[in-house]
């Protein structure tokens, strides 16, 4: 494994069930995590957490990423953490009397929540203190996939994901042959796209020579 590639992924998801190993495991995991992301304030880097409702439910996990919320902006640090269970998130692993999912949720300057059931809204609204109108709670409810309302401190916004040829073509090969009537498993020539034509570049030529006679 190189630790110093530009990118390192833990799949922690084997040890939810190998109790026997996990805290060793996690406690090395985080505390290279931790180590890498602190020790110098020059560089730009991203922390992202998948599922991140397993890690709330785990001493360890929930401490590093309460400290990393806290903690990791004043070494240039951007962390992102996501899940589609966020009443387990809102219920999450309790330390020194606080409760971890609550604590990491509110410190987060950004929040997306994408399509929940109006239980979860609720627990939202109960727990995290954070108001969501009439029209945004409809608006999460109907569940549409890829959009979102969009907390970014006291501003806030509904947004759409669309996604781009290459996009779809990699993440749903089924609607891509759809909307493009073409095979997913080949991919387009994007670079002759853009390439331009004769005639552009004759264009292109022409202007050149009338600026260089003026």
């Amino acid at each position: 494994i190189n630790l110093k590639s530009d990118i390192v992924s833990f799949n922690l998801k084997p040890l939810q069930n190998q109790r026997a190993i996990q805290e060793a495991a996690y406690y090395n995991i985080f505390t290279f995590l931790h180590d890498e992301l602190t020790k110098e304030r020059v560089i730009h880097k991203k922390l992202f957490a998948d599922e991140f409702h397993y890690l709330t439910k785990h001493e360890q996990g929930a401490t590093f990423f309460h400290q990393a919320y806290k903690r990791y902006r004043q070494f240039n640090v951007g962390v992102t953490a996501g899940t589609q269970q966020i009443q387990d998130v809102i219920e999450g692993q309790l330390v020194e009397g606080i409760n971890i999912g609550e604590a990491i949720i509110s410190n987060s300057y950004t929040k997306i929540f994408f399509g929940l059931d109006n239980m979860s809204v609720q627990e939202i609204m109960d727990k995290l203190k954070i108001k969501i109108s009439e029209r945004e709670r409809k608006f999460l409810s109907k569940k549409r996939q890829g959009e979102a309302l969009i907390i970014y401190g006291s501003q806030r916004a509904f947004m759409r994901v669309n996604l781009t040829e290459e996009e779809l073509r990699l993440l749903n090969p089924e609607e891509y042959k759809k909307v493009y009537s073409a095979d997913p498993a080949e991919q387009p020539n994007y670079e002759n796209r853009i390439r331009l034509t004769p005639s552009e570049l004759d264009e292109i030529e022409q202007y050149l020579l009338d600026e260089k006679g003026q």
